[in-house]
Parts: C-alpha cells; sequence; structure tokens
C-alpha cells in the first residue's frame, strides 16, 4: 500500500527507505477498534526520523508522524501512557531517541499519537557517550497515578564502557538521577521497565559479558537507583536483541505477575525465541519460538491483548534474510500463535 507512506498527508505516497525500520511500541487503542495498537520506526524520504502508527488487530496503517529533522539519527521506541499529566492514562504519546549525525548530541523527543503535537525534547549526556535505547517510566514514585512521567535513556561511556541509566522527567527535562549497571565488561544491549502494584518501578538492562560469555538482567529501582537483582536468561549460545515486560503473564487482568521478556537468536541455528521470567523471582514462564531461522529479530515490546483471550501479546521487529523485508511480527503470549503480522 503506497499510501501508507503519505507523510504530508497529501494523498500522494512519500519515498521511504524501508531498510531503516526496526523498533516498535505499543500502546492503546487509537484506532477506535478497542485494540491495543502499535507503531514502528522508519524514515521518510527526506531522511528525517519518523514512526508509521497501525492497527494491531489487522495491521492496517493508520498515520504517520515526523519527529527532528534530517540532521538526526532515530534509534528507539517508547511509549508514554499519560500525555497530559492529568494522571489518566489513555492519551498516549511516543517518545524517540534520537542521536545528532554531526554532534553526536542525545535527545529524547515527544509527540502525542492523536495529534503529532510536541510534548517536550529532552537532552540527555553528551559526545561522550553512546546512546543505546530509551525507556518511560509512567509512575515514577509507584502510587499508581500517571502523572509523575519520566524519561531515562541508557549508554555507554566511550571512554571506558562505563554502562549508565540517566533518568530525566518528560516535562521539564530536570534531571533525577544517574545509575550505573553492571561492569564496563559487560556490553549493554537494551532496557525495560516493569511496574508493580504499589512498588517503586524497576529499570532492567540486558547485557551480554563477551569475555566469560555471561548473559544477564540487571534490575534497579528507577528513582534511587537500588539494586534489585540479576536474573540469568538463555546462555552464551544466545545473542539479546531487546527486553520488553508483560505486566499480566497468565492473562487475568490483574497485573500482579509480570515477567521480563528478552529476545535472542541462537547462533548456530538462527532460531529466534522469547524467554520470559518472572520479575519477582526470576522463574521461568515461558520459552517461545518467534521465528525460523529465515528471519532476523530486531526488536521487541510487549502489547495488551488483541486476539481476546485475555493473554498479552509480543510485537516484534523483524527482516527477512534473504530480501530484507521488514514486519512487525505480533504473537500470542498464551498460546503462541500468530496474532497479525504489519507489512510496511
Amino acid at each position: 500500500n503506497p499510501t501508507q507512506f503519505d507523510y504530508d498527508a497529501d494523498g500522494v505516497g512519500d519515498a521511504c527507505d524501508a531498510s531503516q525500520y526496526a523498533d516498535v511500541t505499543a500502546f492503546g487503542d487509537i484506532t477506535g477498534d478497542g485494540k491495543p495498537d502499535v507503531a514502528g520506526l522508519l524514515v521518510t524520504g527526506a531522511g528525517n526520523p519518523a514512526i508509521g502508527v497501525y492497527s494491531g488487530a489487522t495491521g492496517d496503517w493508520t498515520s504517520s508522524i515526523d519527529f527532528a529533522n534530517d540532521d538526526w539519527q532515530a534509534l528507539a521506541l517508547a511509549t508514554i501512557a499519560d500525555a497530559d499529566q492529568d494522571g489518566t492514562s489513555g492519551d498516549p504519546a511516543v517518545a524517540m531517541l534520537i542521536v545528532n549525525r554531526v554532534t553526536n548530541k542525545i535527545r529524547v523527543e515527544s509527540r502525542r499519537l492523536d495529534s503529532a503535537v510536541q510534548l517536550s525534547s529532552v537532552a540527555f549526556f553528551n559526545h561522550k557517550w553512546r546512546a543505546i535505547d530509551a525507556v518511560v517510566i509512567d509512575d515514577l514514585d509507584g502510587n499508581g497515578n500517571t502523572n509523575d512521567t519520566a524519561v531515562a535513556v541508557l549508554a555507554e561511556r566511550r571512554a571506558d564502557g562505563r554502562i549508565q541509566l540517566q533518568l530525566r522527567d518528560v516535562d521539564t527535562g530536570d534531571l533525577v538521577t544517574n545509575t550505573v549497571y553492571l561492569t564496563p565488561s559487560w556490553s549493554a544491549v537494551a532496557a525495560a521497565v516493569a511496574h508493580q502494584n504499589g512498588m517503586p518501578p524497576l529499570v532492567g538492562v540486558i547485557a551480554e559479558n563477551s569475555g566469560t560469555g555471561g548473559r544477564t538482567l540487571q534490575a534497579r529501582e528507577a528513582e534511587s537507583g537500588a539494586l534489585d537483582g540479576n536474573t540469568g536468561f538463555l546462555g552464551s549460545a544466545w545473542q539479546f536483541h531487546d527486553v520488553s515486560v508483560n505486566r499480566d503473564a497468565d492473562g487475568d487482568g490483574v497485573s500482579n505477575d509480570a515477567v521480563w521478556q528478552v529476545l535472542a537468536t541462537r547462533s548456530s541455528d538462527n532460531v529466534v525465541r522469547v524467554q520470559s521470567r518472572a520479575v519477582t523471582s526470576g522463574a521461568l514462564d515461558a520459552n517461545t519460538v518467534i521465528l525460523s531461522a529465515s528471519w532476523e529479530a530486531l526488536r521487541l515490546d510487549t502489547a495488551a491483548d488483541i486476539d481476546g483471550n485475555g493473554a498479552g501479546e509480543l510485537a516484534i521487529t523483524a527482516n527477512r534474510r534473504s530480501d530484507g523485508l521488514r514486519r512487525i511480527h505480533i504473537k500470542d503470549y498464551g498460546t503462541g500463535a500468530t496474532t497479525t503480522n504489519v507489512a510496511p
């Protein structure tokens, strides 16, 4: 459908480099069908970062929203549940991690999904750091109210490999905290947020150790930086790609059994899997085979139930090895069945 790349809404499809399409983020219903929807990262013909917005149920294109300009490279997406910060979610926005192609400045630009209006553009770190991922903490103090949203950038210091998560207020850009993860012997891959009912939210960082072959997720409290624990996922035979959180693993409608979900590929045969482990205990909850060796896994997010069985959905961006075709592959967490394929 060429009109899905009509960025200026003039009815004419604009040129797009689909090979740049990578990260995915999920949010509540904005298409009016009562089902969660998703947005994927893409690049316009002019080279500036943008997102395509799609129905989670059908995969149909809904809109596209431009971010920044062609001086900036997009790296990652995250969803803000409560754009107007009135304490009630349901007015989502997308936060995009961008890096200046010349100066290496790092920013997170946030825009509403209903109007494309910019909420904020927050600066992080400086050119001495390499940006890796961005996350949104919708309820920073964990009291159940979403009027204290913060955004964080995961980065590594170029000089020594120090892994650090910098947390800032999404509206003002004020610094909340800097938190160090692991040691420089580890390479950070991605981050995700676990919101827990009545408890401080956690930010988990997945990382690989090339020297020992170690694979781990380290979780720390978002605001205080206090260590929550380390959880092992898979092993040295697997390459990590991304991590997300399913807040309701058993699909009973109560968000009291969150699981970390790590997207990885087995080096020996290119099998793509998501391994899920309980946030509270690290206990194995599920191993889900995602795609065949014909596909290269890229990024992962978690959506609420789309197909009506109560279970959440896994949303994975992938690249077909034979021709570079990219898609968002949405799979049911409960059954492992394919829910939707979005093919921008």
